[in-house]
Order: C-alpha cells, then sequence, then structure tokens
C-alpha cells in the first residue's frame, strides 16, 4: 500500500491573508469585497486635492467686422479683442468646499475600515464553520470504519454459528445509518469550504481545513465601545452632511469676475 500524501491545510492566517485582510508575501489578487470601498476611499481623496483648487482663469479671443459689406468686407475693419478674466471667490467657498471634501473623505476611509474589519469577522466566523464541519467529517469517517469492523466481525460470529443472523442484520443497518451520516458530513464540509472561499471571490472550495480548532483574537476595532468603527462612521456621516450644508450656503455669495484685456483694430 502507498502511504497517502498529507494535503495541505488551510491555516486561518491563509485565509486572512486570502481575502486581504492581512499582507502576504505571495500577494494574492485583490479581493472584490475590498476593491470597491478602497477605490471611494482613493477617489475621497483624490477631490480633497481638487477641491483646494481655485477657479481657472478664462481667456477670450473676439473677433468682429468680418466679412461685411462696404467698408466692412473682408478684414479692412475688423477688431479682434484679447481678454483675461479671473473669478474671485467670496464667503469662504473655497474653505467650505474643502473641508466638505475632508469629510467625505473621512467618511470613505471609515467605511472602508469598517468593511475590512466585518470581513476579517466573517472569515473568522466562516474558518471556525469550516473547523467545526472538518472536526464532523473525521469523526463520520471514524464511525464508518468502527462500524464496518464490527460488521465484519458480526458476520464471522453469524457464519460460524456464535451468534444469531439477527446480530449481522443489526451491524449492517448500523454501519448503513454510518455511511448516511458521512455522505452528509461531506456535503457540510464542503458547503463551509465554499462558503470560506466565496469571500475571496473564489468558485472552488477552499482548501481542506485542520479538523483542530485555532486560536482566535477577535478584532479589537469591533469589541471596542466608544472607538468602535460603527459609531465613528456615523459620526462621519452627521460631519460630511453638515459640511455640505455649509458649503452649499457658501454658494448663495456672488462672485466678482475681474477682467483686462486688449483690442486691436485693424484700420489704425
Amino acid at each position: 500500500a502507498v502511504a497517502a500524501q498529507e494535503r495541505e491545510l488551510l491555516t486561518l492566517e491563509a485565509a486572512l491573508a486570502r481575502a486581504g485582510i492581512v499582507d502576504s508575501a505571495d500577494e494574492p489578487p485583490e479581493n472584490p469585497r475590498l476593491i470597491g470601498p478602497r477605490a471611494e476611499a482613493d477617489a475621497a481623496r483624490a477631490l480633497v486635492d481638487q477641491a483646494r483648487l481655485r477657479p481657472n482663469p478664462e481667456i477670450a479671443l473676439e473677433a468682429e467686422n468680418i466679412a461685411g459689406s462696404g467698408a466692412f468686407s473682408g478684414l479692412q475693419a475688423t477688431e479682434y479683442t484679447l481678454s483675461l478674466s479671473q473669478r474671485l471667490e467670496l464667503g469662504g467657498k473655497r474653505g467650505a468646499r474643502v473641508r466638505a471634501a475632508q469629510a467625505e473623505a473621512r467618511v470613505a476611509t471609515l467605511s472602508g475600515a469598517l468593511s475590512v474589519a466585518q470581513l476579517g469577522r466573517s472569515v473568522r466566523e466562516r474558518y471556525v464553520e469550516a473547523v467545526a464541519a472538518a472536526a464532523r467529517l473525521e469523526l463520520a469517517r471514524d464511525i464508518v470504519e468502527r462500524n464496518r469492523e464490527l460488521a465484519r466481525i458480526a458476520g464471522v460470529l453469524v457464519d460460524v454459528g456464535r451468534e444469531p443472523p439477527l446480530r449481522s442484520l443489526r451491524a449492517e443497518a448500523a454501519l448503513a445509518e454510518a455511511l448516511a451520516e458521512l455522505e452528509a458530513a461531506l456535503a457540510a464540509d464542503s458547503t463551509a469550504r465554499n462558503a470560506l472561499a466565496a469571500l475571496w471571490g473564489e468558485a472552488t472550495p477552499a482548501t481542506d481545513v485542520p479538523s483542530v480548532f485555532p486560536e482566535i483574537e477577535p478584532p479589537a476595532t469591533l469589541l471596542a465601545s466608544r472607538s468602535a468603527l460603527r459609531l465613528q462612521v456615523a459620526r462621519a456621516e452627521r460631519e460630511a452632511a453638515d459640511a455640505a450644508i455649509a458649503r452649499e450656503r457658501s454658494l448663495g455669495i456672488p462672485d466678482p469676475a475681474i477682467s483686462a484685456g486688449i483690442r486691436r483694430f485693424e484700420e489704425s
């Protein structure tokens, strides 16, 4: 008989790395569950830099009296005007715009951190469920082997006349029940590993997990009371709403524009 090769077991740390919760030297592919929140946070930070920009100056070139009739035919009396104008923001528009963008960026950043923490908790929960399913599967296999051996012994005893046939029938029934439990355990194990692999976007079941429960430390960010991320996100959203109101109120003050230019008369 050839000894079965030991299969690679998925540890909790490896599962967290696959999900993108912790850094990994293997650089796993991006988790679809984290791409969106991270992209939103990056976009919100970019909008802060854009909010700091002042209005761009405007340049205009006008031409009059072109291709008319009489004295204005052709380009004889053409007038060219080149002007440059700059809008001046009043009423604290730029500061209000920057504060609103910073508040939105904080909301996006905290929401992304909350998504990572929630995903980490889900990975830990489903990993424990997969370990429990693996333990039940291992127990079911042991029970099948034991009942198979008992059924064999009962068959031998019946054959030699030391036990009635009912003993063998009972042993076969117990074996059939154990095989049914094994099939159920196999299905539960596959379902648990599928649910775990779905957290990092894999369609195939995750690698086998050990049947021994690991030491798990819950994320401190979700256990803390006053500094919980949910509360921080709610406060950030309220501050962002206040900043957005202040920004819209600042738009009620009109902005003057300063312009200067030169005009050229073709005739003179």
